[in-house]
């Protein structure tokens, strides 16, 4: 009998330990999609903020709008925004000599925002923000099911 309370004793431990890890994954999992959540709500700001000025010919530098990008790094808890870049691709430019934006040789520069690109880059967001957020939701059912299996 006392060794059969023994083994019951330390089965009982064996599966409150596995709950416990389980429940350190789910949470785990949880953090990482909530910070895949965040970094994607960023870019779709960006990939707005781009397109809403696809048409600014001059900001307040003198020059057209520039294209911005969203710096995503890897970190021990998921992804984190490390930044924001402007891109380095060259304006395009029209002729259009009688326009008062028109540079010397009668060119107009326009900004480097790519408008088919950025629908590509805002659908691409939308999709990993719309999976982080069922991997999020998944996680907290599976670590809402591990605490009832602890009751």
């Amino acid at each position: 009998m006392l060794l059969y309370r023994k083994l019951f004793c330390l089965g009982l431990f064996f599966i409150c330990l596995a709950t416990y890890v389980f429940a350190l994954g789910a949470d785990d999992a949880l953090r990482i999609s909530s910070t895949g959540v965040a970094a994607q709500k960023a870019r779709l700001k960006i990939i707005a903020e781009n397109i809403a000025n696809a048409a600014t010919l001059k900001t307040e530098t003198g020059l057209p709008y520039q294209k911005k990008q969203v710096i995503l790094t890897n970190d021990d808890n998921g992804v984190k925004v490390a930044g924001v870049s402007k891109s380095q691709a060259p304006f395009p430019r029209i002729y259009d000599p009688a326009n008062p934006l028109a540079d010397k040789q009668g060119f107009v520069h326009l900004p480097n925002v790519v408008i088919s690109e950025e629908m590509v880059n805002l659908s691409h967001a939308n999709l990993l923000y719309e999976a982080n957020v069922t991997a999020y939701k998944v996680g907290k059912s599976v670590f809402q099911q591990s605490i009832e299996i602890l009751k």
